[in-house]
């Protein structure tokens, strides 16, 4: 049971940081903060692929009923790390371009 635990919260948090990352570099890239999107990349791969060592990890060792529980608290982390990307991209943008007119500038539409 702790194992059981202890695997749900490093799945939710890896999960936060893949979501977190994932939005916040979708929205370096909707309003054109290319510098930003470099190091987004790098650690939304790492967070990938140590979610899906662990989510296999679970299967292999505590079977398919375990997997369902992880994968209940990486959707749990996955809509928190979503909304904070969205409100933490807007306040850092604001700081670091309170210079720069493109924060009210409207999306790039394609």
């Amino acid at each position: 049971m702790t194992s059981l635990l202890l695997t749900c919260l490093l799945g939710g948090a890896l999960s936060f940081i893949a979501v977190f990352l994932k939005t916040f570099q979708i929205q370096s890239i909707h309003y054109r903060r290319y510098h930003l999107i470099i190091p987004t990349s790098y650690g939304l791969s790492l967070s990938d692929l140590f979610l899906g060592a662990v989510v296999a990890k679970t299967y292999i060792t505590l079977g398919a009923s375990s997997t369902v529980a992880v994968a209940l608290s990486v959707g749990t982390a996955n809509w928190i790390g979503c909304l904070l990307a969205m409100h933490s991209h807007e306040w850092i943008t604001k700081k670091i371009y309170k210079w720069d007119k493109k924060v009210d500038k409207e999306p790039v539409k394609v």
